[in-house]
């Protein structure tokens, strides 16, 4: 597979990980839905201002982004991130009920 279809296949996955649209995904990264859905088949490849978007928007690091392994992702780092996105004062109301969660079961 080539490096235009496996980022493509690393940009659905991350979109349908955090249960967006193609329509709101592609709101927010400031692409049509149609240049995304080209994006994600491989079609085309991603500019350097939309990948920074991407990184900029979730918080996706350019190696993570471009790191193409076949394993799946886990809840866990489905869950983290999720978590990349919050802002600070978000996360000051998550992580004392992660504790919560985390003391009550030990």
């Amino acid at each position: 597979m080539n490096v235009k279809k496996q980022l493509g296949l690393k940009i659905k996955t991350l979109r349908k990980n955090l249960k967006l649209s193609q329509e709101k995904f592609a709101e927010i990264i400031g692409i049509s839905r149609h240049s995304l859905s080209e994006l994600e088949r491989g079609v085309n490849f991603a500019s350097a201002e939309t990948l920074e978007k991407i990184h900029k928007n979730f918080k996706i690091d350019y190696n993570e982004l471009f790191s193409f392994s076949k394993k799946e992702p886990s809840r866990i780092n489905n869950i983290i991130l999720k978590l990349k996105m919050l802002s600070d004062k978000d996360l000051d109301y998550i992580e004392p009920i992660l504790d919560a969660i985390i003391n009550k079961k030990h």
